[in-house]
């Protein structure tokens, strides 16, 4: 496995396992690129749609054991299914993310769902409670990556969505 990829190990009713494999950073940075094209536009272009389909071909039947894992797999499947426009499967999916934030502690695993919500709802009590989490890191003089990422991304939104936050 490289940098940015996760394997998913899930028993199956045989006993056997399943390995999938999640090319995280691509698809991840692939939606979050997409989202922005769309915010800016109001409309989605093919290879937006095409990732977004591929998303959800390799990964919108996956069930996740952990909490980490299904905060990853959630943030990439809620911009998928906002880019295909696929509103039934999009509130399901943001009811389901919203009913876990009570109960995930893990801070960066929270950021996650905070972040993805917001920049796929725009809305600004996860907006507030997202910056409420990343904005501390920034003080840090060398945060790990995944945090950068989430910094990144949150002030990404901020811009798309025309909120004077850095």
């Amino acid at each position: 496995m490289r940098a940015g990829e996760y394997e998913l190990i899930e028993l199956n009713t045989g006993g056997k396992h399943v390995y999938t494999h999640l090319d995280n950073d691509r698809l991840s940075e692939g939606l979050h690129g997409a989202l922005g094209r769309y915010h800016s536009s109001g409309s989605v272009v093919e290879e937006d749609a095409c990732l977004a389909r591929e998303v959800l071909r390799g990964y919108a039947s996956l069930r996740a054991e952990t909490d980490v894992i299904r905060c990853k797999l959630y943030s990439l499947l809620l911009p998928a299914y906002k880019l295909l426009g696929e509103e039934d499967e999009f509130d399901r999916l943001r009811s389901t993310m919203r009913s876990m934030l009570p109960v995930i502690k893990a801070p960066q695993s929270r950021a996650l769902l905070l972040v993805t919500l917001y920049g796929c709802t725009d809305s600004s009590l996860y907006q507030r409670m997202a910056h409420e989490l990343v904005d501390p890191w920034m003080e840090e003089a060398s945060p790990k990556k995944s945090k950068s990422v989430l910094i990144r991304r949150l002030r990404d939104y901020d811009r798309w969505l025309g909120h004077g936050i850095s």
